[in-house]
């Protein structure tokens, strides 16, 4: 018995998720950059560090035994830097068509191992990295998962 947390941050990352018309980048891991440069953006970061257990049960149907482990996990995906384009008109567009994109991507998770229980999404302005004063528009996706551990 052992949770899925890997599987599930895979196939997360898997995602063809469009921006732009494009499919963007996944960025985790040893190919995380100390900062973002115009030709790295759009890019989509899921971390591992923010994978969090809400709560463990276990589940005693008839005669055996299932556990179950809630992850959420924080999707942030990278648009464009803060000061080009021109404007909220301009970036707006941009928000909509990669969060429908990615609503459309996460139908296809969940298996007999995990299934999504909560998707929410909100557009943000954020610097990466933290206190670096480089701005970013940015979409957050945050996935609440059941692992099933069996």
């Amino acid at each position: 018995m052992a949770t899925h947390i890997s599987t599930i941050i895979s196939e997360l990352a898997a995602m063809p998720v469009q921006a732009y018309g494009a499919t963007v980048t996944v960025r985790s891991g040893t190919g995380l950059h100390n900062t973002l440069e115009a030709a790295d953006v759009p890019c989509r970061i899921i971390s591992p560090l923010n994978a969090t257990s809400q709560r463990t049960k276990r589940v005693t149907p008839g005669a055996g035994r299932v556990m179950t482990t809630e992850w959420t996990i924080e999707d942030i995906c990278y648009l464009r830097f803060v000061g080009e384009g021109l404007g909220l008109a301009d970036i707006a567009a941009v928000y909509v068509e990669y969060m429908n994109s990615y609503i459309e991507c996460s139908r296809q998770l969940g298996n007999q191992i995990y299934a999504i229980d909560l998707l929410q999404q909100r557009t943000q302005v954020v610097q990466y990295p933290a206190s670096s004063e480089r701005t970013y528009h940015a979409v957050i996706s945050t996935c609440t998962f059941t692992d099933i551990v069996q």
